[in-house]
Order: structure tokens, then sequence, then C-alpha cells
């Protein structure tokens, strides 16, 4: 069972009590669990981050719900759609035309 504190440090340093009465658990529970006594629950990981905006994923690797290249894939998944979004749609058939070795002429052959 993982020693969650490491983790924990990495975005706040109240005492378990303040992180306990945040996500409504018990002090003595939440203790254990993070202390690596006992296992913690993935939605536990998942409360924690949400009530401190951490990104709970390097939590859920540390329980070994999921594995770091996990990680790298949704990352890198999120950048491009996240680029995308923000191309216009005029824009991605230029370039998709460019790829392709077609004119790089707009769609409505105006250039």
């Amino acid at each position: 069972m993982p020693d969650m504190r490491p983790w924990i440090a990495t975005f706040t340093d109240d005492p378990i009590i303040a992180i306990a009465e945040r996500i409504g658990a018990t002090q003595g529970n939440l203790n254990r669990q993070v202390n690596g006594t006992t296992n913690i629950p993935s939605e536990t990981v998942v409360k924690i981050a949400r009530a401190y905006d951490a990104n709970p994923l390097p939590g859920l690797v540390e329980i070994g719900l999921i594995e770091p290249g996990d990680i790298r894939r949704s990352e890198q998944s999120i950048s491009e759609r996240e680029v995308l979004l923000q191309v216009s749609d005029e824009a991605l058939v230029v370039e998709i035309r460019r790829r392709l070795g077609l004119s790089a002429r707009s769609p409505e052959g105006r250039g």
C-alpha cells in the first residue's frame, strides 16, 4: 500500500484533519489510507485532488490504478484536440489539402 503523503505534499501542506474535513472523511480512516496502512480507494484520491484543484492522475498512478503511460497518452490527445478546436475550419481544410499534395487554395476556390 503506497504512502500518499509525497503526492499530497505536491499541492498542499494541510494536516490530515483539514484534508479529511474538506472531503468529508474521518481523520482516522484518512490518516491510515494516506500513510499506506490501509488501501486508499480511487474515489478518495479523486476527492482529495478535487478539493485542492489538483490533478488526480499522479495519485491514481501511485495506487496502481493507471500507469504513467496512460497520463502521457491522455495529455497528448488533450493537447492535440485543444489545438485543433482553436483552428478555423478553413485553415484545417487548407492544411489537409497541403498534406495531401493538393492545391493550397481555399475551399471556395479563391486563393
